[in-house]
Parts: structure tokens; sequence; C-alpha cells
């Protein structure tokens, strides 16, 4: 549900963003215990920004997304820097790919 919520907020529109996200903010679990707690954590935050980057049409500045002050993003304080270091690890854990060779894709 918060992945559909964030990528609401990110004014997502292709189903794909959101499935790659899920997909993203599993493996990225592995590393980081706290990914469901955005108070915590931004990582899921950063696997919907990352996954919006390659599936959406209207592209964000990420400058831009730091300075959100609405929806989830009001309450949450998103770090340019940390995604930046996010993005790299959660490539490095899919392999380099936009999907992870096992991805079951909802719907199909």
């Amino acid at each position: 549900k918060m992945i559909r919520k964030i990528a609401h907020d990110l004014e997502s529109e292709n189903p794909l963003t959101v499935q790659a996200a899920l997909c993203y903010s599993i493996q990225l679990s592995q590393l980081d215990d706290g990914i469901d707690d955005l108070d915590e954590s931004q990582g899921l935050i950063d696997c919907v920004v990352l996954a919006h980057k390659f599936f959406e049409r209207e592209l964000w500045d990420l400058k831009s997304i730091e300075d959100l002050d609405s929806g989830v993003f009001r309450k949450v304080s998103w770090s340019l820097q940390e995604y930046v270091d996010n993005e790299a690890t959660i490539w490095m854990l899919m392999d380099f790919g936009l999907y992870h060779r096992g991805l079951v894709v909802f719907g199909e």
C-alpha cells in the first residue's frame, strides 16, 4: 500500500512503476531492516523514485523531490544524497537490471 501511495504522490501513471518498486524494495530489504518504516528509512521511497525514473513519461527533477511538501513527503525528510547512495545499492542488488530475473508480473 505504501508503495502505491508514494507512487501516487509522485504522480506515477505506469503500473510498472509500482511493480518495479516492489521488486526493488524486496531486494533492498535484505540490507535495510527498517525499509517499511518511513521514519527510520527512506529506502522505500528511493525504490519508488528509481522505478519512476525508468517507467514514467513525466519525470521529476530529483532536487524538486527533496522540496516536496505533500502526501508522504510532508512527513519525511527525503535526502537526495542518501538517494544517490541507495540507488547504487539497489542497482547492485538488481544485478544492474530494471527487473530481477525472477520477477513475477502481477495481473498476468
